[in-house]
Formats: C-alpha cells, sequence, structure tokens
C-alpha cells in the first residue's frame, strides 16, 4: 500500500492524470474510499486536493485554496498553455468525426484504428488536407499520409491524449485527458476570474475560449461543437508562436499576455 500511495502522490504532483486506461492499477486503488481519504489528507497539507474530471473518468491534483499568489500563477500558466496548443488539438478531433461519421467528439475510452483511419483519410482529398495541416502545427516536416498519422499519433501518445491499446501498435485508446480538456474549456467558457485582484488575464482567456468554442451536454459529456470552433477560427487573422504554431486573433491577447506584451511572430 504505501508503494502505491508513493507512486500515485508523485505521478498526481507531476501533473499526470491518472485514468483506468493508463493507469488501472492506480484508479482502482483510489476507488478505495480509505485510501482516497488518506490521500486527500496528505494532499491538504500542501494545499492540493484530487479532483475527478465530470465523466469521472479521470483523477487529477488540484489546489484547495486558488486565490493565493502560487495558485493563481499555476493557474494562469496552465490556461495560457492550452490557448498554445489548443487548435490542434480541435482539428484532430474534427479530422476523426469527419474520417469516422461520429455524431460525437472522441472521449475517454474510445478506440482509435489506425488501419481504418488511414483508410478513410486515403480515400478523401479533404481528409488528407487536414491531415498535413495538423502537421504543420504540431512542427513536423513528413509528407506521405500514412507518415503523417503515425507521426501525429505518436505526439498525441507523447502528450498523453492517446494510449496504445493491444500488442500491434495499430489501436490506440483516447485517455481521460480529452476529459480534462472539455472540463478547461467548459470552465472557460462560464467563468472570467481565477483572482479577483488580477482579472485581464482571466477576461482575455474567456473571450477567446467563448467565441470559439460552443460547449454542450451529450450524455453526460462535454461536447465541443467542432464546426462553430472552424468556423470561428478561419474568421480571426493567425498568429504563429515561437514553436512554429498558428494560434487564432483572440488568442493572440492570452500570449501576448504571458509574454509582458510581445507580439508573437
Amino acid at each position: 500500500m504505501a508503494q502505491t500511495f508513493s507512486r500515485l502522490t508523485l505521478k498526481l504532483l507531476q501533473g499526470h492524470i491518472i485514468d483506468d486506461i493508463t493507469e488501472p492499477a492506480l484508479m482502482g486503488w483510489l476507488d478505495d474510499e480509505s485510501n482516497f481519504a488518506s490521500l486527500q489528507d496528505y494532499l491538504a497539507k500542501l494545499n492540493r486536493q484530487v479532483l475527478f474530471t465530470n465523466d469521472r473518468r479521470g483523477a487529477y491534483l488540484g489546489f484547495i485554496e486558488l486565490y493565493d499568489k502560487e495558485s493563481s500563477q499555476a493557474i494562469r500558466q496552465s490556461f495560457s498553455q492550452i490557448s498554445l496548443t489548443l487548435f490542434p488539438l480541435i482539428l484532430w478531433l474534427r479530422l476523426v468525426r469527419g474520417a469516422t461519421d461520429s455524431s460525437r467528439p472522441l472521449q475517454a475510452g474510445d478506440n482509435i484504428h489506425l488501419s481504418e483511419l488511414l483508410a478513410s483519410i486515403e480515400s478523401s482529398k479533404q481528409l488528407e488536407l487536414q491531415l498535413a495541416d495538423i502537421i504543420s502545427k504540431i512542427g513536423r516536416q513528413t509528407k506521405e499520409a500514412k507518415k503523417q498519422l503515425y507521426s501525429l499519433v505518436d505526439y498525441l501518445e507523447n502528450t498523453g491524449y492517446l494510449h496504445p491499446a493491444g500488442s500491434n501498435g495499430m489501436i490506440y485508446k483516447a485517455t481521460a485527458k480529452w476529459s480534462l480538456l472539455y472540463d478547461q474549456l467548459e470552465y472557460l467558457a462560464k467563468f472570467q476570474h481565477f483572482n479577483q485582484d488580477d482579472d485581464s488575464i482571466n477576461e482575455q482567456a474567456h473571450n477567446s475560449y467563448q467565441s470559439s468554442l460552443d460547449l454542450t451536454n451529450t450524455e453526460g459529456a462535454e461536447e465541443v461543437n467542432i464546426e462553430e470552433t472552424e468556423k470561428s477560427e478561419m474568421d480571426k487573422p493567425p498568429l504563429t508562436t515561437e514553436q512554429g504554431e498558428e494560434v487564432e486573433g483572440e488568442e493572440k491577447e492570452v500570449i501576448e499576455e504571458e509574454k509582458g506584451g510581445d507580439d508573437g511572430k
């Protein structure tokens, strides 16, 4: 038990999301009420607590007191980072929906069959262009559709959004990191204030996401309206980050705030 406690605590403090896809044993340990209570008691001394995503598929670390300096800074940095990585993720969600004819965005536990996905992409010029667009936005240089797809899946695995299932490397599962992303986007769409004394960044983040995302409840899941997002993003002038990614006009405010007002190039 002590070993599991230490391993779980370390992963949470490192910013990992615990779910039954990537860490089924740790998620099972958390399901025990006495284990959960002992972990919460320990984390409370650090002003931390275990939180669950709205769909209960993932557990992650959050602050107990939100308005002290350390908490507010960490939260602002987290949402500023989202602004830099969000657009390729939205495009990926749209690509998967288009290739699989799914009626909803990708959710934790969904399977991604690479062979089926690749076949759909190679049979559609539009999907090939969408894939190439995502690859350029994450800074990859591959050209062929098959290599592009594998490169993109590698990126999503490394960033924690996909996890390999099976032994042949052709099936992946969506992790609870998607659940957390949807929860964060919902939060940004509803609230402006992380700190009562510093609301400029909060308002910019709120306006950026509220104008480009429409979050609705579908069978308990937070659904992102990909089509509305694409329309909103297409209407805004592009901004290129230092990593070579293009972000959009209102997201520019978030980036400029973090960089002290310098324009991204």
